[in-house]
């Protein structure tokens, strides 16, 4: 994910590990302009207006990853549910005919992948629109065959205005 994160922001990574002394992990990142935060907050502003209340299930396994996706869904006016894995968003879904967006994680604890869960919600509620999002490079993720060509997908670590952004896109279509 560290690698991934520097790519996409057109850094990199530099490791080096010593056995028996340790591992020192530099990561390089290029400069920030004051402007980019700037425009980034107004566009978190324009996308908040998109939210008007849809409702998103947000499928992460990892409890602090999924717990940061929610606030910010909330902060940009989505109101949301949880769940850690397949057999819990397909329960939430039971509860809920209002969801708008299935945001899942592409690989899942146990096996599980986002596109198993895509599958079970879809053939249950058909017109739930789909946004995945992984720590894995879309290419990584290709060629081991987890994702098909043409599908939505959020590369992690995102920011606020990316995961507004995306979301509204992948609700109104």
């Amino acid at each position: 994910m560290v690698f991934g994160f520097a790519k996409q922001s057109d850094g990199h990574v530099s490791i080096d590990s010593v056995p028996g002394s340790g591992t020192t992990v530099r990561v390089y990142l290029p400069r920030a302009s004051a402007n980019a935060v700037v425009e980034s907050e107004d566009l978190v502003h324009e996308e908040s207006q998109d939210g008007a209340e849809r409702l998103v299930l947000v499928v992460e396994d990892d409890a602090d990853v999924r717990s940061l996706t929610v606030q910010l869904l909330r902060d940009l006016g989505y109101r949301t549910i949880e769940a850690a894995n397949g057999t819990e968003a397909v329960e939430q879904l039971e509860l809920r005919h209002d969801v708008a967006l299935l945001f899942t994680d592409v690989i899942l604890k146990g096996g599980e992948t986002g596109v198993d869960v895509a599958k079970e919600v879809q053939l249950r509620s058909p017109d739930i629109r789909v946004l995945f999002t992984s720590g894995y490079t879309r290419d990584v993720i290709s060629h081991h065959g987890r994702l098909g060509a043409g599908v939505d997908l959020l590369e992690k670590p995102f920011t606020k205005t990316q995961l507004g952004t995306r979301v509204a896109k992948a609700i109104n279509g």
